[in-house]
């Protein structure tokens, strides 16, 4: 949404919960965050202000804030406990979690369908 995360229901399209990301898009460029990504049992995202942030899927609520310490534009990759994630000025930046059950996102080397396999 730009300057939040907002989460409904598949099946009425009812709001579950909104979460409100810092920052102002007018003068920041347009988003705040990233595309949300759904990795064992959690929601994470990237922010502009340079924090990967953990969300509770129920709730909405920060569950774990990881400092990235650069600004994030672009969404981040997670695997058995791992999340890696670039930042505006080119770091890349590996994120031990010391969690193995956060898992599921491997965009890097898999399809669209994240299963990690690859086809021509």
């Amino acid at each position: 949404m730009g300057d939040e995360v907002v989460a409904t229901d598949t099946d009425t399209g009812n709001t579950l919960w909104k979460f409100k990301l810092a920052g102002d898009t007018k003068s920041q460029g347009g988003f705040l965050g990233t595309a949300p990504l759904a990795a064992g049992g959690s929601v994470l995202l990237g922010t502009l202000d340079g924090k990967v942030l953990k969300l509770d899927p129920k709730t909405g609520k920060v569950a774990t804030t990881f400092e990235v310490g650069g600004q994030i534009r672009s969404q981040p990759v997670v695997d058995d406990g791992w999340i890696y994630v670039g930042t505006e000025d080119g770091k890349l930046v590996a994120i031990d979690t010391k969690d193995p059950t956060i898992t599921g996102w491997p965009t890097w080397g898999g399809n669209a369908q994240r299963t990690g396999i690859a086809r021509r």
